[in-house]
């Protein structure tokens, strides 16, 4: 075959000397002549002696040149590697041995290199069975649990009632084990039998199984800090359910992508913590990991990994809202909150952000966080309240390449509730929009970048009052200003807030003639919403500017109540012009 001569030799051959002759095509002919020597080959150990139980060993090649390994036993498997019956010159053959159930041995041979192993394996005897050593260990719900049972002659059936679920019995060795996934105390009995006869000894104990700690199974919700490799710098939520079996079943979502997990958590009989380390598979085919650790009092803490090279910190909480663990009626109030960045650079939106949910569902703690963003992006969390007040906030955003995400915290948690305030640090990131995208707004991109939440309880007013505890029917009691965003001049404007009505909750705006004719047409008192316009002169009328501009009141948590709010100022009347955010303030303009 091309430059390579291949002789295949009969099972007789002793060596010899041959003459060829190899021609081409143009009629020239050459003649060689080969010395072919019959070469050495040895194995070790000639021959084994088996118990019935499988088993696998290597046996020790020496040769001096090619050999093969050649078997034709239903019970026996030979190989270098797997697949593999070839070796050249010293090496070894791996040889499995399959488990002989039968009371009858067995004796056959494997052909290696002309050398013959032999392989006697004996038949099954009766088994016998003792008692495990006392007193039985106690289990605990997913935690590892293995008891060995005494047993001679294997392989045997063994035959086990009222096994505590999750457990398995081993035949080849005698062990009962395994994660048990439900409590009680198991009167187990234990039968063994082969092809030789049933063991005589039945065996009779009890195994308790304690049930999982509380402060374990139940519903989480947490966040999976940006990466790059990790989430694409999005940040992740994390949502993930424990039974009491258990069994944890969650989810990664990273944007829209939402990556699944499952497995059996990791207890130890004695401790209130647990933790697991369970694979997550990308569509790549690459795996990440889920490595925390529960702290028996509801928080999770741990990482979001790919194996050696990059992680990134997850925090967690549990859901322990129920009937009997009501949330408390402050926390069930309408809260609203301000979201603010203090970098003026004006690559930056400079307008203020703002959130707030109506309230917090009594027995499940369930509540949806609305709001906007600085640049007019809307964002909504389904989402509950932790047991220390944790929030989750995360909204995917322009085409899920970026997001608003992070954690809110009631502060003070441990004080007198009424003293509670919204605090946190989410972040907020927009990456460069590809060219072509209709999006000019911050074309650059931005971020990740810090905004500093701040809120509290939305104090509605009583029937008759206005927003804020400002007086009613006094002239000039609210200040508006409005700041950069692309403005040629900061302004701001003094107006009148009141309610024409006694008894109802009708806020208006008496707003004063104003060179930039400002309106605010839209004050909800039950939610603490505004919005209105202004409009920037051009030179001609058709080159006016007419700006939206909308917000949130929220009582800081040092109990000043402003409104907080944003404009988006074009830098021309062009239907594309790009987009600048400004700041919208209004606060109380009384002595």
């Amino acid at each position: 075959i091309g430059n390579t001569l291949v002789f295949t030799a009969a099972s007789t051959f002793k060596g010899m000397a041959f003459t060829y002759v190899a021609k081409d095509a143009f009629g020239d002919s050459a003649m060689g002549t080969v010395d072919l020597l019959l070469g050495t080959c040895e194995i070790d150990p000639g021959t084994v002696s088996l118990p019935p139980v499988g088993t696998s060993y290597n046996l020790d090649v020496t040769a001096t040149g090619a050999w093969s390994a050649v078997e034709t036993l239903p019970w026996v498997i030979v190989g270098t590697t797997p697949g593999s019956i070839h070796g050249n010159g010293n090496g070894f053959v791996g040889v499995l041995i399959q488990t002989n159930t039968s009371v009858s041995p067995r004796t056959g041979t494997v052909n290696i290199g002309g050398q013959t192993h032999t392989i006697n394996q004996a038949g099954v005897s009766q088994p016998t069975l003792s008692m495990p050593a006392l007193p039985i260990p106690e289990g605990i719900v997913s935690g590892n649990y293995s008891l060995e049972i005494p047993t001679t002659n294997f392989p045997v059936t063994y035959t086990v009632t009222n096994m505590p679920p999750g457990l398995t019995m081993d035949r080849e060795f005698g062990f009962l084990g395994g994660k048990p996934t439900k409590a009680g105390a198991y009167a187990v009995k234990i039968k063994a039998a082969n092809a030789a006869g049933t063991a005589a000894t039945i065996l009779s104990f009890t195994i308790v199984i304690q049930a999982l700690p509380p402060g374990l199974a139940g519903s989480y919700h947490g966040f999976v800090e940006r990466d790059l490799e990790l989430n694409d710098n999005l940040g992740s939520r994390l949502e993930m359910t424990i039974t009491g079996t258990g069994m944890v079943t969650g989810k990664v979502i990273s944007g829209v992508t939402a990556l699944s997990f499952s497995g059996p958590l990791d207890t130890k009989l004695g401790e209130t913590t647990a933790e697991f380390l369970l694979p997550i598979l990308r569509k790549n085919d690459s795996f990440l990991a889920l490595d925390v650790a529960l702290d028996g009092v509801n928080l999770v803490t741990g990482d979001l990994l790919r194996p050696g090279e990059t992680s990134a910190p997850v925090n967690a909480w549990r859901n322990i809202w129920s009937s009997a663990n009501k949330v408390s009626a402050y926390y069930r109030k309408p809260h609203t909150f301000v979201l603010e960045q203090n970098d003026p650079d004006a690559s930056l939106p400079q307008g203020y952000g703002y959130g707030s949910w109506p309230t917090v569902a009594e027995t499940t703690g369930v509540l949806t966080i609305t709001g906007r963003l600085a640049d007019g992006n809307a964002f909504t969390t389904g989402t509950f309240m932790g047991p220390r007040g944790q929030i989750l906030v995360y909204q995917p955003l322009y085409g899920n390449k970026g997001s608003f995400a992070g954690v809110l915290d009631f502060a003070a948690h441990n004080e007198t509730v009424a003293d509670n305030s919204i605090v946190g640090v989410p972040t907020w990131y927009k990456p460069a929009p590809a060219i072509g995208s209709k999006d000019t707004n911050y074309k650059d991109g931005f971020g990740p970048i810090d905004l500093q939440a701040a809120g509290s309880a939305y104090p509605i007013p009583p029937p008759g009052d206005v927003v804020m505890g400002l007086p009613d029917n006094t002239s000039d009691n609210a200040r508006l200003s409005f700041a950069s965003g692309g403005l040629t001049a900061d302004f701001d404007l003094t107006l009148k807030l009141y309610n024409p009505t006694a008894t109802g909750l009708t806020n208006k705006a008496d707003v004063p003639p104003h060179f930039n004719m400002v309106k605010l047409p839209l004050l909800t008192a039950t939610t603490g919403a505004f919005s209105g316009d202004f409009t920037l002169s051009g030179a001609t009328p058709t080159l006016n500017r007419k700006v939206l501009y909308q917000g949130q009141i929220v009582r800081l948590p040092t109990g000043a109540m402003s409104g907080y709010g944003y404009f988006l100022l074009p830098e021309s009347t062009a239907a594309t012009a790009k987009k600048n955010s400004g700041s919208v303030l209004l606060e109380d303009a009384t002595p």
